[in-house]
């Protein structure tokens, strides 16, 4: 069986601690289904660095926040060998 569910936002402006954790317009769920959850991770994590960098070029600052405990584990390796300038 497959893993899947994918989110993506259009229009969104992220802001900084103190502020409004973040603001999206037309905001879109879609469904994709992987063929297994480290294909799943992988996708994910070229998303999300995909929309940190913009961000960093854009601010010159990006925050990360995300689940505790082992659910996010795949994720995090596949993150790590995204090319980010933290």
């Amino acid at each position: 069986m497959g893993a899947g569910c994918f989110c993506s936002a259009a229009g969104y402006e992220w802001q900084g601690l103190g502020g409004i954790a973040s603001t999206m317009h037309d905001y879109q769920i879609h469904f994709q289904e992987f063929k297994d959850r480290s294909t799943l991770a992988a996708c994910l994590a070229a998303d999300v660095s995909s929309m940190l960098k913009a961000h960093i070029v854009k601010k010159k600052i990006a925050t990360l926040v995300v689940s505790g405990g082992s659910t996010p584990v795949l994720f995090f390796h596949a993150l790590a060998k995204e090319d980010i300038s933290w």
